[in-house]
């Protein structure tokens, strides 16, 4: 354990030491990973998260040792997420906003930096950005939660700005941070175990926007079909693209669409659509993509929220 926390350590000054983040280049009210000024002594530091998923990984991390607010609940979509005035006057004092970055929170990041004196850290800080189409590196793919490997860098970027910011805890967030990163090594030997029940020709993945990107990278799939070709939900369709949708699945034989939970019920009404005039057996299956699952259900941590996607994943794609 001892060698765990030395290497978490030696990380964390690593990324505090970089300039600029996933967001573009620090400014006053926000700082790379690690960056930011000690707490008053004797009062737990409030801290912020936008999302279910940041605020959940927070929360591993910071334990009772931190006064932790989310902003956006779970079952909701952050892609359009606003905050109502009320919830923004909870924040004024607030001392460290953990957002996802990439602009994830497109609708929020304005908002919070008008209405707060809170520091900005983006989780992602530090994560090599995938294209929002194959192979291009013109704009970042927002949605890094969806590879545990990515959730450690956010672990220790969490770690190292808490340490930053109440250093008679940072003991605690260590302890914490080396416990967490140890149980995603787990979650990530689970992924690779499950997916062998899914022949590599069959690892297409169409969904209703592109989220599943950092997933498909590191577990060997191929994200071959969108709904919307868009990285956010707030985009439409049109019908050449549900035309080509259509076809592209009949071509590549997917037995799959996977939906999120979050997406409107006009995407999932796309495509179920789209499924339907295939003229082929293609389930339509839910999964979680920018929320956690509400208490009390599957997929309500990190942890078993990736767990139920791939259950599901397995489910649509697996030879049956």
């Amino acid at each position: 354990m001892l060698i765990v926390m030395a290497a978490v350590a030696g990380v964390v000054l690593g990324v505090a030491a970089c300039a600029g983040g996933t967001e573009g280049p620090a400014t006053a009210d926000q700082a790379p990973a690690g960056a930011v000024g000690a707490s008053p002594t004797g009062e737990r530091p409030r801290i912020v998260a936008t999302t279910s998923i940041v605020g959940d990984v927070v929360a591993q991390v910071g334990g009772d040792a931190i006064d932790l607010t989310v902003l956006i609940d779970a079952g909701q979509d952050p892609h359009g997420y606003e905050p109502t005035a009320r919830t923004l006057g909870e924040l004024s004092d607030v001392q460290i906003i953990f957002v996802n970055g990439f602009d994830l929170e497109e609708n929020l990041l304005k908002v919070l930096r008008e209405s707060t004196n809170g520091t900005i850290v983006p989780v992602s800080d530090g994560i090599e950005p995938r294209g929002i189409t194959e192979g291009a590196r013109d704009s970042g793919d927002p949605h890094t939660w969806m590879s545990p490997i990515n959730v450690k860098t956010w672990v220790i970027n969490i770690q190292g700005t808490l340490a930053s910011l109440d250093p008679a805890g940072a003991s605690i967030y260590e302890e914490n941070a080396a416990a967490y990163l140890e149980q995603l090594d787990e979650l990530d030997l689970f992924i690779r175990d499950a997916v062998r029940a899914i022949a590599p020709d069959r690892r297409k993945l169409v969904t209703d926007h592109r989220v599943f990107g950092y997933f498909a990278a590191e577990y060997g799939f191929e994200q071959v079909g969108f709904v919307v070709s868009s990285s956010s939900t707030g985009t439409e369709a049109t019908p050449k693209d549900l035309a080509d949708l259509v076809e592209l699945i009949r071509f590549k034989d997917v037995p799959a669409i996977f939906v999120g939970e979050t997406a409107s019920p006009r995407l999932a009404q796309l495509a179920e659509s789209v499924a339907v005039e295939t003229g082929r057996d293609v389930q339509v299956l839910p999964v979680l993509t920018g929320s956690l699952a509400p208490a009390g259900q599957s997929g309500d941590t990190y942890l078993g929220f990736i767990r139920w996607n791939v259950q599901q994943i397995v489910t649509g794609l697996g030879d049956g």
